[in-house]
């Protein structure tokens, strides 16, 4: 959904949608499971439950910036 949203709100066609999400999509989601499984693994085993939202936005920061990245260099 990322790809759809940012390409259509940069006044891209639904075209490049259709290229970036057929391209695109497998990457991202395998470095999506890279990312998100071992973070919230950790999350849930050793983060008290009241301070689990810090690391889910020390994470969450870099993780938009990768999936800008890889919006704007296809």
């Amino acid at each position: 959904l990322a790809y759809c949203n940012l390409t259509l709100l940069n006044k891209g066609t639904i075209e490049e949608v259709k290229y970036k999400m057929g391209n695109l999509f497998g990457p991202t989601i395998t470095m999506n499971w890279c990312v998100w499984v071992p973070t919230q693994i950790i999350n849930f085993k050793f983060i008290q439950p009241t301070n689990r939202i810090y690391l889910v936005n020390f994470v969450q920061i870099p993780w938009v910036s990768y999936l800008s990245w890889k919006n704007n260099k296809s």
